[in-house]
């Protein structure tokens, strides 16, 4: 048998859960916890509300803005692992069948460069419109893609602090791009005769890209400078 004490909670207890259940389906209860408990905050739709409506999630941060601040982050583990490079570790490689960094370097910027200027916007990439084809005495359309052993031993050295520059030109133009887009706009496919590069594909796939080469460079640097190059 239950104690008299025991039923008059029990009773308190009931009358305190019917009046919170009212005042959530009010939204006139706010919780303070995290962001998966301040539903009721954020206003409610019939009867149940969405996480994404609450005033903590207006100042989200949009895909534009991600994938600048990818760049960006990019950029700052890139001039970590090569602004200080020397002339003969930008030529250097572990093996004969392997990439020198100033290569890496210089493929990288390319690429990012054929994509968004040429392939999705059909205008001369940065390399050939502000003429540094012609400074590095290189190619229009060479990129390194498909390079043969002969064209990686052959490879002129080429000077870091202008190719630093062309980067730097070249993530101005990205990042100029990226700025006039849209949500719809990361679905259109520039080019019908690649429907799986969408410009959203695009974007990931050049930063995946940048990021595999900047740590590419990173690596060789360091195996460098601990007794890679005298081996």
């Amino acid at each position: 048998m239950f104690r008299p004490w025991f039923c008059s909670l029990i009773l308190r207890l009931t009358v305190i859960q019917l009046r919170l259940e009212t005042q959530f389906s009010t939204g006139a209860l706010k919780w303070h916890g995290n962001l998966s408990e301040q539903v009721c905050a954020a206003g409610h739709e019939a009867g149940t509300v969405r996480v994404k409506d609450h005033p903590a999630r207006r100042n989200a941060m949009t895909l534009n803005e991600f994938i600048e601040d990818a760049f960006a982050k990019e950029h700052e583990f890139l001039m970590d692992a090569v602004q200080d490079l020397t002339p003969e570790e930008l030529a250097w490689r572990p093996g004969h069948e392997a990439n020198p960094m100033g290569w890496i370097l210089w493929h990288m910027l390319r690429v990012e460069d054929m994509w968004f200027q040429f392939f999705i916007q059909r205008q001369p990439e940065i390399w050939e419109s502000e003429g540094w084809n012609e400074k590095f005495g290189l190619p229009t359309r060479d990129n390194g893609f498909g390079h043969t052993q002969e064209q990686v031993d052959s490879f002129p050295a080429l000077d870091l602090t202008e190719l630093i520059r062309y980067g730097d030109s070249i993530r101005a133009a990205s990042l100029a791009y990226l700025k006039g887009l849209g949500p719809d706009d990361f679905d259109v496919v520039p080019r019908e005769a690649r429907p799986e590069m969408s410009v959203g594909a695009i974007f990931r796939q050049v930063i995946g890209e940048v990021y595999q080469h900047q740590g590419h460079l990173a690596y060789l640097k360091g195996l460098a400078r601990t007794g890679g190059m005298s081996r």
